[in-house]
C-alpha cells in the first residue's frame, strides 16, 4: 500500500513539520512529520484493502483524527488541520528570563494600553446591545435566530425558472465552474425536454435543435465543461435508453439512438468519469437485469463496462457516484434478498468493497421502497435508505472496517415516512410526513444529522433534486404546485 497526502489550514496554508501517525486496526504503521510543503508519503508491501486507515495529526489537545477507507493499493488523503499562527504584538517575548519579560512589557507598553482600551470599548458596546435587545423584546427571552442566524432558502434568479408548468426536474452543478444546470419536462400536453443554466443573474436556455422526442418519462443529467449529457427512456425507440449531448455542441445523439437491448426502467444513473459518460440502467425485458456501459468516442459506441459476479437477472437497483476526488463507485442490490453490493473502479477494473456478509444482510432487510441514495465521502461509502423496520423513516449507514455502522439515532432521521429523497455528499433533502409533508434539508456532522436550513415548503413542492457546489453550498430544485407547477431553484444561505 502507498499513502500520499497533504496537510493544510482552512485557508490552504501548508502545515509543515506536523507529526503524523498512521494506524490500521490498532496497528501503528509509521510515525513521521510532514515536509516543508505540508506533504507526506508512506509505502509498504502489505495489502490492507477493505480496512480503514487512521491518520492522527498533531499532538496533545491540538491533535485530530481522520479515517479513510482503503479501496486500492494507492490512497491519497487531504487533511485540514490547525490555523494560521497569530502574530505577536511586537515580536515574541524572550523566554525564561524575568528581566527580558519586563523589558518586553516596557517596550510594548503603548500597544498594550491601546489593546486594553479597545477591549473596554467592545465590552461597553456589548452591554448597550444587550439592553437594546431587552427593551425590544419587552422582557421576553431572545429567539434562537437573534443569537445564531438560521440559514434560509433564497430563490436563485426569478421566483420561477419558466412560465410554463414543469415536471421531473433534475439539478446538477458543474464542479469546474460551479454553474447550476437543470433539466426538466416542460408543458402539460406532450411535454418537451428543457435544459437551462444559471448565467450569473438569470436562467438561460441551453442551445439545442430539439432532436429529443416528446413524452419522455424521466431523465438523468450530467455536466462537464459546459457539455450537458441527458439520458432517458426513448419513447421513439420503444423506451430503450438514449443519450444526447448539448450545450458545447448542437444537440446530438451520443452513439446509437436506443442502444439498450430492450426497454428500460425510469431509474437511470449517469456520470462523467475522466471525460467519458458512463451509464447504469435496468432492462425490463430479455435480457433482464442491470447494465453499465461507457461511451467510447473513437468508435461512437456504448461498450459494456461491467462484468457482474452473478447473472444480470439477479441484479436490481443500480447507482453510480463520484467522490470528491473524482473516483468512481457502483452500488447495486443483488439476488432475491436484494443484498447490497459495492464496487470501486481501479484502473478500469471493478473491485468489490469488502463487507461483512451478515452485516450486509441486515442492511438489506431494512431497505424499503423507494430505493436508497448512495454517496462516497473521503473514500467512505454512505447509504441513506427508507427503513421498513422503522415505519419507512430515513436511516443512514456508512461502511467502516467492513462493517455497516449507523449514522442516525434509533428513532430515525425523519420524523415520519419520507418521500422525494435526494442526497449529495453530506446533505440530504426530503419530504417528512411526520412534519406535515414539509421539505427538510439535513447535514451530517460526525454521526449526527442536523437541520441545515429552514423548512421551505409543505407537500405542494414535488420532485426534489439536490446538488452541492464546490464550496459546500446546497441548492434544491423542485416543482412548486402552489405556483401552477412551475420549476423553482433555491439556495440555502445565511445572506
Amino acid at each position: 500500500m502507498r499513502v500520499t497526502g497533504s496537510i493544510h489550514s482552512h485557508d490552504n496554508t501548508p502545515q509543515r513539520h506536523v507529526k503524523i501517525r498512521l494506524k490500521v486496526a490498532e496497528q501503528e504503521l509509521a510515525s513521521f512529520k510532514s515536509d516543508k510543503y505540508g506533504r507526506f508519503e508512506y509505502a509498504d508491501d502489505k495489502d490492507y484493502a477493505g480496512k480503514t486507515l487512521l491518520c492522527q495529526v498533531g499532538e496533545g489537545y491540538e491533535s485530530k483524527e481522520e479515517f479513510f477507507q482503503i479501496l486500492s493499493e494507492n490512497l491519497d488523503v487531504n487533511i485540514v488541520f490547525g490555523k494560521e499562527p497569530s502574530q505577536p504584538i511586537s515580536g515574541e517575548p524572550p523566554p525564561n528570563l524575568l528581566p527580558n519579560w519586563i523589558e518586553w512589557i516596557r517596550q510594548n507598553a503603548g500597544v498594550l494600553a491601546s489593546a486594553v482600551l479597545v477591549g473596554i470599548l467592545v465590552m461597553l458596546m456589548l452591554v448597550r446591545i444587550m439592553f437594546s435587545d431587552s427593551s425590544e423584546n419587552s422582557g421576553t427571552e431572545p429567539s434562537p435566530e437573534s443569537t445564531d442566524k438560521v440559514a434560509e432558502w433564497h430563490d436563485l434568479g426569478a421566483q420561477s425558472v419558466m412560465s410554463e408548468r414543469g415536471s421531473q426536474v433534475t439539478l446538477v452543478i458543474d464542479q469546474k465552474s460551479d454553474t447550476p444546470y437543470i433539466g426538466f419536462l416542460e408543458g402539460t400536453n406532450d411535454p418537451q425536454l428543457s435544459i437551462m443554466r444559471y448565467a450569473g443573474d438569470k436562467w438561460e436556455t441551453v442551445d439545442r435543435r430539439k432532436v429529443t422526442p416528446k413524452n419522455i418519462s424521466q431523465i438523468a443529467l450530467a455536466v462537464e465543461k459546459d457539455c450537458v449529457y441527458v439520458a432517458f427512456p426513448d419513447p421513439g425507440r420503444g423506451n430503450r435508453v438514449s443519450v444526447i449531448k448539448t450545450g458545447c455542441v448542437e444537440e446530438e445523439f451520443l452513439g446509437a439512438r436506443g442502444f439498450s437491448d430492450s426497454l428500460v426502467s425510469d431509474d437511470i444513473s449517469l456520470v462523467i468519469y475522466k471525460g467519458s459518460p458512463i451509464i447504469a440502467y435496468k432492462q425490463l425485458k430479455s435480457p433482464r437485469g442491470s447494465f453499465v456501459r461507457r461511451y467510447k468516442s473513437t468508435t461512437k459506441t456504448w461498450e459494456a463496462f461491467w462484468a457482474p459476479l452473478s447473472p444480470p437477472a439477479e441484479v436490481g437497483f443500480t447507482r453510480l457516484t463520484l467522490n470528491e476526488n473524482g473516483s468512481l463507485f457502483l452500488a447495486l442490490t443483488q439476488g432475491d434478498e436484494q443484498r447490497l453490493v459495492l464496487y470501486s473502479l481501479n484502473h478500469d477494473t471493478w473491485v468489490p468493497l469488502i463487507q461483512d456478509l451478515e452485516t450486509a444482510a441486515k442492511v438489506s432487510k431494512r431497505m424499503g421502497s423507494p430505493a436508497f441514495a448512495f454517496s462516497v465521502t473521503k473514500a467512505i461509502p454512505t447509504i441513506v435508505l427508507h427503513d421498513k423496520s422503522n415505519k419507512n423513516k430515513l436511516a443512514a449507514m456508512q461502511l467502516m472496517d467492513q462493517d455497516w455502522q449507523p449514522l442516525e439515532k434509533q428513532q430515525g432521521i425523519s420524523m415520519g415516512t419520507a418521500s422525494y429523497l435526494s442526497a449529495s455528499g453530506l446533505y440530504m433533502v426530503f419530504h417528512d410526513e411526520g412534519m406535515n409533508g414539509q421539505a427538510r434539508l439535513m447535514k451530517r456532522t460526525g454521526k449526527e444529522w442536523k437541520a441545515a436550513c429552514t423548512t421551505f415548503s409543505e407537500e405542494k413542492a414535488h420532485g426534489l433534486s439536490l446538488a452541492v457546489d464546490s464550496l459546500g453550498t446546497p441548492y434544491v430544485a423542485f416543482q412548486d404546485n402552489n405556483m401552477g407547477g412551475k420549476i423553482r431553484v433555491r439556495i440555502c444561505s445565511k445572506q
